[in-house]
């Protein structure tokens, strides 16, 4: 197997292991204090320190899960293509990133969803 083919399996999995790393900082590593630099920072987030904790817990269990799932998921994908064109590989690649990103928008709209209820106000 070309070094191409190690390269594209080893990027597909960075976005998955960033899901799982950023999770469970966020999740167990909370910013203490609200700021503008670090963290999950949307406007019902950094409200108060109540939603500040809340939705980092939240987002962080999210991602953890989805993380582990996501990385399972994308290696056992291409292990099924591995031996396919380098075409097919990159078209590959993308299609992977893209629902990467479409979970990534779908965690924030959750976690959106979840404060709004959580904290109604």
């Amino acid at each position: 197997m070309t070094w191409f083919r190690w390269y594209l399996f080893a990027c597909n999995l960075i976005v998955p292991a960033i899901f799982l790393v950023c999770g469970i900082l966020m999740h167990k590593h909370c910013p203490k204090k609200i700021n503008r630099v670090i963290g999950y920072r949307t406007r019902r987030s950094m409200k108060n320190e109540e939603t500040w904790r809340f939705a980092h817990n939240y987002i962080g269990r999210l991602w953890e899960k989805l993380g582990a799932v996501t990385l399972v998921a994308t290696a056992a994908v291409q292990i099924f293509f591995l031996n396919s064109s380098e075409n097919t590989l990159v078209l590959l690649s993308g299609l992977l990133l893209s629902v990467q990103g479409i979970l990534v928008g779908i965690s924030i709209v959750r976690t959106e969803k979840a404060l709004k209820k959580e904290f109604p106000k």
